[in-house]
């Protein structure tokens, strides 16, 4: 049985459907976004573009589709963006919610390693906004493995 999208029972069931896809397009919106910088890079309009709870909606993607996958690393990577984001002074997305992203990622099972890499990358940069710090050489090289892992491996893989 596939675990519900759903937020509440207010939602009806084929809504999982229509949330799966907007999911997919929030996320292939974002490596197509991040593309035009060749980097992971934080000024995006994330209440704009980027408006559902994902940290509540990460451990709920396990349904058994293809798209699996993508959209849980593009939600640690969107979490990477907003750090930046952070980071840099031009926004304050994740701070809003950072306790319970931090929460939902102490639950995140990954599938390999460079989903535990990503995770911890998070974890990492939870961390560093949380204690005041400004991102540490640790977070910018993994900021510039998880583009060249996922973002450019997203576009190698549309092309063949």
């Amino acid at each position: 049985m596939r675990p519900s999208l759903r937020l509440d029972d207010s939602q009806r069931e084929d809504d999982d459907y229509v949330l799966y896809k907007q999911l997919t397009k929030d996320i292939c919106y974002l490596f197509h976004e991040l593309s035009a910088y060749r980097s992971l890079m934080g000024d995006l309009d994330y209440a704009g573009d980027y408006p559902r709870p994902y940290w509540l909606l990460i451990n709920r993607i396990n349904t058994g589709q293809d798209d699996d996958r993508l959209i849980r690393s593009g939600i640690l990577i969107l979490f990477m963006a907003m750090l930046d984001s952070e980071f840099d002074g031009s926004g304050i997305s994740i701070s809003q919610h950072q306790d319970a992203i931090a929460e939902a990622l102490s639950n995140f099972v990954p599938e390999d390693s460079d989903m535990i890499r990503l995770c911890n990358v998070v974890l990492h940069g939870l961390s560093l906004l949380k204690n005041g710090c400004q991102p540490d050489d640790r977070f910018k090289e993994d900021s510039g493995w998880a583009y060249n892992q996922f973002i450019r491996q997203y576009f190698v893989q549309s092309a063949i």
